[in-house]
């Protein structure tokens, strides 16, 4: 298997696994969606990182990643990072005098997101959903505790 290095210097561009919908190329040719062409931008860069790390990029992650940014209406973009074990992972989150609420997403791929999922962490209300879930069930515990705001805004 050629390593992402060789990969980008064969097809002048991202690897053959990123061109697929929701891949790396369709974030770059996308000029309408500048969210996608930021994330897109900070990929490249990770995986340029990843290869000099000998880390070895999962597809699955990636392919995650995108389903979930589709997934919302993301305005807002969070910081992303790749973990030792080739897996994206990004986090939105707010403070203000009401309390502290945040996201924090591990793509694992294979359909499956970890998420620590925290509202209100300084007041008694607070709640909180965590685990490893498929995208559908991640964006609605996100939706249930009302937390879409920290997407966009």
């Amino acid at each position: 298997m050629a390593s992402l290095q060789e990969q980008h210097q064969a097809n002048s561009g991202p690897p053959a696994s990123m061109r697929r919908p929701g891949g790396l190329s369709q974030a770059r040719r996308s000029e309408s969606d500048p969210m996608r062409e930021a994330y897109g931008r900070r990929l490249e860069f990770l995986m340029s990182e990843a290869e000099a790390e000998g880390i070895v990029v999962k597809e699955g992650s990636v392919r995650e990643f995108w389903s979930f940014i589709g997934s919302f209406p993301v305005t807002r973009k969070g910081p992303l990072f790749l973990t030792d074990e080739g897996n994206l992972s990004t986090t939105w989150d707010d403070w203000d005098d009401e309390g502290e609420s945040s996201i924090w997403l591990e793509f694992l791929g294979d359909g499956v997101i970890r998420h620590v999922i925290l509202e209100d962490q300084e007041t008694d209300d607070a709640s909180s959903a965590c685990g490893d879930d498929g995208q559908e069930a991640v964006t609605g515990k996100i939706r249930d505790l009302g937390l879409e705001f920290l997407l966009t805004s």
